[in-house]
């Protein structure tokens, strides 16, 4: 069942209330993770807090909870929904202010944890998207996994009326991710990605193919040069070898990229679906009809038990 907790609180997610006055509410002054459950556990559970306490220190937001504390608070949260699957949301904003004030005034922190029921995806489940690029505006600190997404949704509902499922956002020539998630190519037959910055959140997943990079793994799919995650994707460079011009928001067809994966371009694109470490995740080509070939999502619902969080 569907369950929340706010401010040390349990209730139904249709019960719980904050004030008007609430930071969060009336700025956006907040931070937040989103973590999936699968067969009752927490999914990268220690990844996601210790980005959540990064996100924490650079909005210089203090609260009570330890590392420890967050993760008994999230495993009672699990326990109490009774779901074996279901997707976590955890905010913490700067709570309620005696008045409405740029500065920070003396506050306890709103917490908020709900854990609603999830449908996991599964390889019948996949259908190939359409994305465009489009302009990255932004602000500059992105890699802060703040609760403010209103130019996220801006550029997410911009796509969908020009008819695509989603766009790959691009600053100054760079890739810097998509509208909810974070970007993957494969080049050369070698998993490429925008490298860490401030312009973009650093997203869990990379840490995931990171550790299935640097292990024993081989690949006899055509995808059998996986040394390493090369952090650099600039679009011009990458597509250099292509008679196509990269511009924010321009339309590209299939022809536009013949050279590349001959076999598997068709109108509407999607490749072969890479099973890694058996099926520890699953990655899902998407065609970019707007400046860049092939990306990568990532679901994160296949894992071995062995990478369960404790």
């Amino acid at each position: 069942m569907a369950i929340a907790h706010l401010n040390g609180a349990w209730t139904a997610p249709s019960d719980a209330k904050i004030s008007v006055f609430d930071r969060g509410f009336m700025f956006g002054d907040g931070v937040y993770e989103v973590m999936p459950v699968y067969g009752g556990k927490i999914f990268t559970k220690t990844a996601h807090l210790e980005r959540l306490a990064r996100s924490l220190r650079e909005i210089r937001l203090t609260t009570r909870f330890s590392e420890d504390d967050w993760s008994q608070l999230l495993d009672q949260a699990v326990e109490k929904a009774g779901e074996d699957n279901a997707l976590i949301y955890l905010q913490v904003t700067r709570g309620v202010a005696p008045e409405r004030s740029h500065v920070y005034l003396a506050a306890e922190p709103t917490v908020l944890i709900t854990v609603t029921p999830f449908t996991p995806n599964n390889e019948q489940d996949i259908v190939s998207l359409r994305v465009c690029t489009k302009e990255d505006f932004r602000w500059h600190r992105a890699d802060i996994k703040v609760t403010s997404l209103i130019a996220n949704g801006m550029i997410k509902n911009e796509a969908l009326a020009e008819g695509y499922h989603d766009a790959i956002m691009v600053r100054a020539g760079f890739v810097t991710e998509a509208t909810s998630s974070n970007v993957f190519m494969v080049v050369d037959r070698e998993i490429m990605t925008p490298p860490k910055s401030e312009l973009l959140l650093h997203g869990i997943t990379i840490l995931i193919l990171k550790m299935i990079l640097s292990s024993d793994f081989k690949s006899t799919g055509w995808l059998n040069k996986i040394g390493h995650v090369i952090e650099s994707l600039h679009v011009p460079d990458v597509y250099k070898d292509f008679d196509v011009d990269v511009n924010p928001g321009e339309e590209r067809t299939p022809e536009d990229y013949r050279m590349a994966y001959k076999s598997v371009l068709k109108e509407t694109v999607w490749m072969t679906s890479l099973q890694m470490l058996s099926n520890l995740l699953l990655l899902v080509p998407l065609l970019v009809t707007g400046g860049i070939k092939v990306v990568f999502d990532v679901y994160r619902h296949k894992f071995f038990s062995s990478l369960q969080s404790e």
